[in-house]
């Protein structure tokens, strides 16, 4: 599996494989803004995520529809600002 730590999206993103693996629930469908300005229709899912022992549950994780994104997760300011990360 491939992240990648997104600060200029406001929402996270997940494959649909990844989203079906994890039991995340579709509650919506809407046209997403992406970073290249097209408009897409997308799921969105909301799940739980699990960071080391930290479950923090997430309404909204739209579905990367993009078959060119190498990564399987984005993982945006939605999950980021409830977190303290250090390099």
């Amino acid at each position: 599996m491939s992240a990648l730590i997104d600060t200029g999206a406001e929402l996270s993103g997940i494959k649909p494989y990844l989203a079906e693996k994890f039991g995340f629930k579709t509650v919506r469908e809407a046209y997403i803004n992406t970073a290249t300005d097209k408009n897409v229709f997308a799921r969105v899912y909301a799940g739980e995520i699990w960071i080391d022992d930290y479950v923090m549950f997430v309404p909204e994780i739209v579905e990367i529809t993009n078959d060119d994104n190498p990564h399987d997760f984005v993982v945006g300011m939605n999950i980021l600002r409830h977190s303290d990360f250090a390099v």
